[in-house]
């Protein structure tokens, strides 16, 4: 692969955090802007809850032969600011038909060279087109999946020699025709663009594609019957999501995202990034964490945007970063983690944390420590993530000092408690502390 561009980066040295919405440039042909597909795509992502902004330049009849050649190409290159470009290779490149698969890799190196140096942050995947189909007799039938492997190992090696990916269009064109043979996708038998089905079900897995996210419950359905589309959605989903890495999705670009789980004031995100080894959470409440799925607690009701963000991945000589954020509204007020005074507090400790839950051959406790500034009378009891009481360790006075309580890891019943996640509330008449312990199994 031509290597030149990483240089070249290294001099910009730009710094760009992507927010919504993402801004798409599609390169391609009249396969691409048939029945507008990208309008399309954009549509349902913005149904999801996925911004986009998508800018096409689909010059009929091209390819990459054109492209690396083409002056308004590297014009739409220069405006920079990309979070995605999508390379759409030639309906004679993508077999291999027209010019050697190394040929074209050639090209495809000139173009990520102006790509990288206007637009360093940018995630450039490939278009893989389908092949038309010439009628469904056996012979026919047998051709078609002749090109379609040729087409799906050159894109396979494009994407591997470049650390890119590729949206799998044609591979559900494929899945859906070799199923219903008298379901056409294309325009016609010997034509290669799609027809409004077709185009459909490109849009679907390209939203699967850059959001890793189903189309399913998209109620935007372009000029398709509900039923038809609603099929086309699980289609995309299915061959895509589920063989993610055969796509090269998430195997050479990295990727952030998150879900979450809400208990009252209690917040337990789960990220579910790829490529990213360093993550920031900022909780909009004025307090961060570095941890991967951290469990947080608002301490006052009201909306907090809740954002995270991680370096651009494994080589990130630019500075690049990802970002997202949601709004999280909390109500009431469960339990309260107001921070205190070193001089005020309890300063209330856990360990071991990890631990480890018991068995019948085993006797880990955790130990409950802390220290009361003064005679009074606390409260100490667990909880579970889901706000639910355990068990209560302490209701009652003690002295001033050090304090050391052990829990056996049983309930309320007596009963050893499950793996997981709980949460010690220790309080007094004055204040309060929480402490997150993990109970491993």
């Amino acid at each position: 692969m031509n290597r030149r561009y990483i240089f070249l980066l290294t001099l910009i040295g730009a710094t760009l955090c992507f927010a919504q919405p993402k801004d798409i440039l599609f390169i391609g042909n009249s396969i691409t802007y048939f029945n507008q597909m990208p309008q399309v795509f954009e549509q349902i992502a913005d149904s999801k809850n996925d911004s986009v902004s998508v800018t096409v330049y689909a010059p009929g009849g091209t390819g990459i032969v054109h492209h690396c050649e083409d002056p308004q190409v590297y014009e739409y290159f220069r405006q920079g600011n990309w979070h995605y470009i999508v390379i759409q290779p030639g309906s004679g490149e993508s077999p291999g038909y027209s010019y050697e698969p190394e040929i074209t890799l050639e090209r495809i190196n000139v173009l990520l060279d102006s790509i990288y140096v206007y637009n360093p942050c940018v995630q450039v995947l490939f278009y893989e087109i389908s092949y038309g189909v010439w009628g469904n007799s056996e012979e026919n039938v047998a051709s078609f999946i002749e090109t379609m492997d040729l087409i799906l190992n050159n894109f396979t090696y494009w994407a591997d020699e470049t650390r890119l990916f590729f949206a799998p269009v044609g591979e559900a064109f494929r899945a859906s025709w070799l199923n219903d043979l008298d379901t056409m996708l294309w325009g016609s038998t010997g034509d290669i663009h799609p027809n409004a089905k077709g185009s459909y079900l490109a849009s679907c897995v390209f939203y699967n594609a850059v959001f890793q996210r189903p189309s399913s419950g998209s109620d935007v359905y372009a000029s398709l019957d509900p039923e038809d589309a609603l099929h086309f959605q699980a289609l995309a989903d299915s061959v895509t999501l589920n063989h993610l890495e055969e796509w090269r999705i998430n195997v050479y670009n990295s990727f952030l995202d998150f879900n979450y789980t809400q208990q009252e004031n209690m917040v337990e995100f789960e990220n579910i990034s790829s490529g990213l080894d360093e993550f920031l959470w900022d909780f909009g409440d004025g307090e961060t964490s570095d941890e991967a799925s951290p469990v947080h607690i608002f301490r006052q009701p009201g909306i907090y945007a809740v954002t995270l963000s991680s370096d651009f991945g494994h080589d990130n000589p630019n500075g690049c970063c990802h970002k997202k954020s949601v709004e999280i509204e909390i109500d009431d007020i469960f339990i309260d983690n107001e921070e205190n005074s070193p001089e005020a507090g309890f300063a209330l400790k856990l360990y071991p944390n990890p631990f480890l839950r018991l068995h019948e051959n085993r006797s880990e406790n955790i130990k409950i420590s802390f220290h009361a500034s003064k005679k009074e009378s606390v409260n100490l009891t667990v909880f579970n993530l889901k706000g639910q009481k355990i068990k209560s360790l302490i209701s009652d006075e003690v002295l001033r000092g050090q304090q050391n309580i052990f829990w056996d890891q049983t309930d309320f019943n007596g009963k050893k408690v499950t793996a997981g996640i709980y949460f010690f509330k220790l309080s007094s008449a004055t204040k309060s502390e929480i402490e997150k312990c993990l109970l491993l199994k």
